[in-house]
Parts: structure tokens; C-alpha cells; sequence
């Protein structure tokens, strides 16, 4: 009683809403059902950075790469959030929405980078349109990012 967790998924995975991409219950959405007002889900974006992606010749996947993605893309979340001073910042959703500027600006739907299992792959992007004050109620973004090094 009384404990806290934190659990650490993909977007998807954590988001208030429905998955998106196939419109069945998220793990957020099943939370955010059971706890209400106690389950806190945090989204992360970013701008720009190196991204794994696979090398796929011949339809064989040759393994991992790096690719690089120097700007975020057009009318995405990313491209105004980038503009911001510090390099990682946390926005929560219910202090943006008490602010008019903010609010109209979160409430809006834009594009969102999706990238799963296959990677990034930059000729064959997938986008998901979401407001992200309806998907998130905090939010963490990262100027520049990198794969893990072990």
C-alpha cells in the first residue's frame, strides 16, 4: 500500500489512449481505467540524433545501423519543441493547459515520429496525428538523441 512504480515503455504502450496504430486498449489506457487520477503517463519526444535502423538488401536484413536524422520532421510536435533552450526539458501537460499559448498549441493535433521494433527507416516513415495533451500527462524531450552504447 502506498507504493509507487514506474514503468518504462514505448509511447504506445503508455499513452491515455487506445493504441493508435491497431485501435486496441493500451497498457496506459488500462492504468489510466483503473487509477485514474493516479496513473501519470509520460511520453517522450525528440528532435534530431542517431537512430538505429536495419539494412535490409534483397529482402534479407543484413542487421543494425546507424542513421542519422539532422532536423525533426515538418509540422510535428519536434519541430517547435526543438526551438526551446535547454536540451531536455519536462512538460507537464495540466500546467501547458492552464497556459493559453501552450494549450492551444498541445491541443492541437500534429504528427508524431513512430518508430518501433524495424527501426528507423527514413524512406519509409510512419507518423501517428494525436494531440498530445489527450495522449500524455507529462512529456520529455530530448534535443538530440543516440542508441545505447554497452
Amino acid at each position: 500500500m502506498g507504493s509507487k512504480a514506474f514503468i518504462w515503455a514505448h509511447n504506445e504502450h503508455i499513452n491515455k489512449k487506445n493504441l493508435y496504430t491497431y485501435n486496441l486498449q493500451s497498457l496506459g489506457s488500462r492504468l489510466k481505467e483503473y487509477y485514474k487520477e493516479k496513473y501519470y503517463a509520460v511520453g517522450f519526444d525528440f528532435g534530431r540524433g542517431n537512430l538505429i535502423g536495419y539494412d535490409f538488401q534483397n529482402g534479407k536484413n543484413l542487421g543494425k545501423i546507424i542513421i542519422t536524422l539532422d532536423k525533426p520532421y515538418k509540422k510535428t510536435y519536434a519541430e517547435t519543441l526543438i526551438m526551446a533552450k535547454p536540451d531536455i526539458y519536462f512538460i507537464d501537460m495540466a500546467t501547458a493547459a492552464a497556459n493559453t499559448t501552450s494549450s492551444k498549441f498541445f491541443n492541437t493535433k500534429m504528427k508524431q515520429l513512430f518508430l518501433g521494433g524495424p527501426g528507423f527507416n527514413p524512406e519509409n516513415n510512419f507518423f501517428l496525428k494525436r494531440k498530445y495533451i489527450d495522449a500524455y500527462d507529462g512529456l520529455i524531450f530530448i534535443k538530440t538523441i543516440s542508441p545505447a552504447t554497452y
